[in-house]
């Protein structure tokens, strides 16, 4: 019979409260699952359980005042102001409410996921009878913290990508539509209602600012501040520039832009993929070392 030790009874003892806290959150927080049970699976997988977090967050009367917040809120409004765009003057209000609802979601994630792996830390040790394991288990309830509050940066990347990728064709259309005769308002139009994803919702946004009256080279502006990526706010500014000054020579600009797209877009994608073999050895470094903990440990426990 193993002899319990003051070490035993320590953790046995933070992990019943850990365990004990986690439930008292859970049944705090229940009241408010229905706030977060329309998120996406895949960006916010275990959503179910984020009015743990969220309880959490309000235990401790915890701010969102620094300057990660204020990065998150630029994301957010970036990521998802134009899949709630309505086209009311009441807008940028219920933008507002929309920033905050997906902050308080995104925090919430962060400490539902934390909290919910530590409770494992406690039986992790009882089964295995090694500190290297329970260690294992706290260090793994830090990482998901961090991990899941680059969330939203993840999010916000796969969106620079589809819009990368929906660039190119966009501009070469406008840049023959111009080309052809049409005026760049004509030619934005029809391309705008030629697509459904972000790039063609933001051009739907541009033109409907410019029906509320909204000055056509400032709509483009926003536009491009909106889109986020460097190549589409040079096109905005191309296209404000010719307004400007003399738009005849606009059609040879926005064909010879439109090449260089092309050639950005290759590069862009070319750099996301190495980057992408590079963060596979990361994951592969660490399963390999948690392999050889696995089998290791075990034999030194043996041997002693």
């Amino acid at each position: 019979m193993r002899f319990i030790s003051i070490t035993d009874l320590v953790i046995v003892a933070i992990g019943i409260i850990i365990l004990l806290f986690w439930f008292i959150l859970y049944f705090m927080g229940k009241k408010k699952a229905d706030w977060f049970a329309d998120l996406d699976d895949t960006d916010y997988p275990m959503h179910e359980l984020y009015f743990v977090g969220d309880a959490f967050i309000n235990l401790f009367k915890l701010q969102f005042k620094g300057k990660n917040d204020r990065e998150r809120r630029k994301q957010i409004a970036l990521i998802y102001g134009d899949v709630y765009y309505e086209g009311d003057a009441k807008y940028n209000e219920k933008l507002d409410e929309i920033i905050k609802a997906y902050l308080i979601a995104s925090y919430s994630q962060q400490w539902t996921m934390a909290l919910t792996v530590l409770t494992f830390a406690m039986p992790v040790y009882c089964f295995t009878n090694s500190l290297l394991f329970f260690g294992m288990v706290v260090a793994l309830a830090i990482f998901a913290y961090y991990y899941y509050g680059t969330v939203l940066k993840g999010i916000l990347d796969k969106r620079n990508d589809q819009l990368m990728d929906d660039f190119a064709n966009v501009a070469s259309k406008i840049a023959l539509m111009v080309n052809a005769g049409m005026t760049v308002n004509q030619a934005w139009m029809i391309v705008a209602n030629s697509g459904n994803s972000t790039i063609y919702r933001q051009m739907k946004i541009c033109l409907d600012e410019q029906l509320n009256g909204k000055p056509e080279k400032d709509s483009y502006f926003a536009f491009g501040q909106r889109c986020s990526l460097q190549e589409i706010k040079k096109f905005a500014s191309t296209i404000i520039q010719a307004q400007e000054r003399d738009s005849s020579n606009l059609p040879h600009l926005l064909t010879e832009q439109s090449k260089e797209t092309w050639h950005t877009r290759q590069q862009y994608f070319k750099r996301k993929g190495e980057a992408a073999n590079s963060a596979l050895l990361l994951p592969m470094i660490m399963i390999f070392i948690g392999i050889m903990i696995m089998v290791v440990v075990p034999i030194f426990n043996s041997i002693g």
